[in-house]
């Protein structure tokens, strides 16, 4: 009877962890396509609300903003006309991070390909940002 109740448990909580884990996954994603439309659309004011510094207090928002915008246009311009983006699965960087690669289809110059970027996400005050973003163009990298 003990082995049973044992086995209902476990059970139990792998569901219970199973259910959020899905609910982690689409929060992130959540952050990712929010990121890569407005990258798409090249709405770089609004670049900045999926980073983590936007949560810096030392700095001003007009400083925040220019500070990612200038790195993602540059990035966008590389990557020419992108064409769309797939989510690769998501790895688990440590508690409350993960780490994604999302693969970038473009075409730059009659040119089709793809890229991937990386990037690190964490759960910071309850909301996933992105902490570090590695895009494919040969500019430095975010943050």
């Amino acid at each position: 009877m003990k082995r049973r109740t044992l086995i209902l448990a476990m059970a139990c909580l792998s569901l219970v962890y199973y259910i959020l884990c899905i609910h982690e996954k689409a929060a992130v994603e959540r952050t990712i396509h929010g990121f890569y439309d407005g990258f798409i659309r090249k709405d770089f004011t609004e670049s900045y609300t999926y980073f983590d510094m936007k949560f810096r207090s030392d700095i001003s928002e007009d400083l925040k903003m220019s500070l990612i915008a200038q790195q993602l246009i540059n990035d966008r311009h590389w990557y020419g006309d992108i064409q769309g983006f797939h989510i690769w699965p998501m790895l688990w960087g440590g508690r409350g991070t993960k780490v994604v690669y999302v693969k970038v289809t473009y075409l730059h110059s009659l040119e089709k390909g793809d890229k991937t970027d990386k990037l690190t996400i964490q759960k910071i005050h309850g909301e996933w940002v992105i902490t570090q973003y590695a895009s494919g163009s040969p500019w430095p990298n975010l943050p």
